[in-house]
């Protein structure tokens, strides 16, 4: 019984010894001084400590999201190609999300210059949407930044770019 009682305390003192060398403060001070303290009292590290755990999280949802896509981007695009018709042609494809959901998204134009936007299901091919969006809509979409203020500027040309200043020439 006295043999118990004795094992326990020295597990015990060894789990305190563990707990109180793996405090915070103490990995704080074994790591470089690259680390500093922020108003909030958050650590901030300069350069990144290189740790290994046992689980990688981007290995671990990639397979498995990629066990549930059946249907490739270029499977989409095709698929997408022949519902909207009219030798329509695939111009941008990407996987996206929508509502929860990941889709595969298609912009799509036809020789008589009409744009479409496809949603595509990456599990099963089924095309989950198909919509004509107007010329604009579809220059925003290749071209995110386009209509943004610095877009005005310089297509007026009265911005400064890399030290130059473009009224002078």
């Amino acid at each position: 019984m006295k043999n118990i009682s004795i094992l326990a305390s020295i597990a015990i003192v060894l789990m305190a010894a563990t707990i109180l060398l793996n405090h915070p403060g103490n990995a704080f001070a074994q790591t470089d001084d690259n680390m500093s303290m922020n108003k909030t009292d958050e650590y901030m590290m300069k350069d990144y400590v290189k740790i290994n755990g046992t689980i990688d999280i981007m290995n671990t949802m990639f397979q498995a999201i990629s066990s549930k896509i059946n249907v490739t981007l270029t499977d989409a695009i095709g698929t997408a190609e022949q519902i909207v018709g009219n030798e329509s042609k695939a111009m941008f494809a990407k996987a996206d999300e929508k509502n929860g959901f990941m889709v595969y998204s298609v912009l799509l134009v036809t020789p008589d210059m009409k744009f479409y936007k496809a949603f595509v299901d990456p599990g099963n091919g089924q095309v989950l949407l198909t919509k004509e969006i107007s010329k604009m809509a579809w220059i925003k979409m290749m071209h995110p930044d386009y209509g943004s203020d610095y877009d005005k500027k310089k297509m007026r040309g009265d911005y400064k770019d890399h030290g130059y200043d473009k009224s002078k020439w």
